[in-house]
């Protein structure tokens, strides 16, 4: 996709969709894409009636908020959101001659400062997130919620909100956890983990996975741990297990073949990796849990 500016309103103009509206959960009022090769500057002494978030892609912006000193100036770099309140004065503008390009979205709803607490996205506070897998085609597909107007785009805009406030969230405790995990994007062991998930009823080696994303075994492990914290075998074990115990509880599926579902072709082995992972034999977490 070619940069490009672009808006969406909900209600048609910008002016019209500036509204608050505590008797919806969530409501996106408009959004967009900022693309300004040359220095701008954007002033809102008043500021708006609902919630501005902006994520920064390219250039540098120096911001103000009246939920800040205002002598003290915040700079937003790429990878880093800025969230503005409803009815405080913002400001914003070019920092240096660098084209600026960021992705905002105005939102409304008494589910709002809700969503917000639960991703961990403070008010009036520089957050990095990076640039998590996935983020601009959310965007995207949340733009397209104005652009089709069907008679549920306002339900879908709220969960495209919803998945870009979650990808933040995460990202944010990502990098407060593993600095270093910004830099290994999932999508490098992406085909083995989703391959893994469809397949746990089949033999699986690390070789195999590892070969899948043209990888060492080494540097696949390496990389498996740091995205998972787990080890594949340990992490394939738990996914094994996890699906036995619902097959467990939610089916009457004879113990042999709920350990073939999982991938153990022995059920006298299976019950004892059951038991070691969860302290109960497959039967008696069947029973209990039925």
């Amino acid at each position: 996709m070619q940069d490009q500016h672009c808006s969406y309103n909900r209600l048609m103009t910008a002016e019209s969709s500036n509204t608050s509206d505590d008797s919806r959960h969530l409501l996106v009022n408009c959004a967009g894409r900022c693309v300004m090769p040359q220095y701008f500057c954007t002033n809102q002494p008043e500021g708006r009636r609902d919630h501005y978030m902006m994520y920064l892609t390219h250039g540098l912006l120096k911001i103000s908020s009246g939920t800040h000193d205002a002598d003290e100036p915040m700079f937003l770099c790429p990878g880093q959101l800025f969230l503005y309140p409803p009815h405080v004065a913002y400001r914003y503008e070019s920092a240096d001659d660098q084209e600026v390009r960021y992705y905002w979205i105005h939102f409304t709803g008494y589910g709002a400062a809700g969503l917000l607490s639960e991703c961990s996205i403070p008010v009036g506070a520089v957050r990095t997130v990076g640039f998590p897998d996935g983020i601009e085609d959310c965007y995207r597909a949340l733009f397209r919620c104005f652009i089709t107007r069907t008679p549920c785009s306002d339900t879908a805009a709220a969960a495209k909100l919803t998945e870009i406030c979650a990808r933040f969230g995460d990202a944010m405790q990502t990098e407060s956890e593993n600095p270093e995990r910004e830099h290994l994007p999932v999508r490098q062991i992406y085909t083995s983990l989703s391959y893994l998930h469809e397949n746990l009823s089949l033999p699986l080696t690390v070789e195999e996975l590892a070969a899948m994303e043209h990888l060492g075994v080494s540097r696949y492990r390496s990389l498996f741990r740091t995205l998972t914290g787990l080890s594949p075998v340990a992490y394939i074990t738990g996914q094994r297990i996890a699906r036995a115990c619902e097959l467990l509880s939610q089916t009457s599926l004879p113990m042999q073949d709920i350990a073939s579902a999982v991938g153990y072709a022995d059920p006298l082995y299976f019950s004892r990796v059951f038991r070691a992972q969860t302290g109960e034999t497959p039967s008696a977490y069947r029973k209990k849990r039925r």
